[in-house]
């Protein structure tokens, strides 16, 4: 994917954390743990964790579930939870859904 694709994104994804938080959607924790990882991903890290071809992407909904999954990933690393613990990686990914929704309508 090329890197101003990624970086959008994490733009992206960033605003919107902060968005929800100032408008009380998003906790403290989980909206600090977002920002960190976009700050990060904004650095140049975490590049490899980035696969998909810009011709694989279609409609963008597949890129977009990869940022969201690389974020919510190093989420659960950073908050000391194993990735496959859906006590904090779910809800988690779900609070990245609510930021930036993968498609035209709100998860729940």
């Amino acid at each position: 994917m090329p890197r101003e694709m990624i970086t959008s994104y994490a733009i992206l994804k960033k605003a919107a954390a902060i968005a929800n938080h100032d408008g009380r959607r998003l906790d403290d924790s989980k909206y600090q743990l977002i920002v960190q990882v976009c700050d990060e991903i904004l650095a140049g890290q975490h590049q490899d964790m980035f696969p998909l071809h810009v011709w694989m992407t279609g409609s963008g909904t597949q890129f977009n579930m990869n940022v969201n999954e690389v974020i919510s990933n190093r989420c659960c690393q950073i908050a000391g939870t194993a990735l496959a613990a859906t006590s904090r990686c779910i809800p988690m990914t779900m609070s990245i859904w609510r930021s930036h929704p993968m498609t035209h309508f709100h998860r729940p």
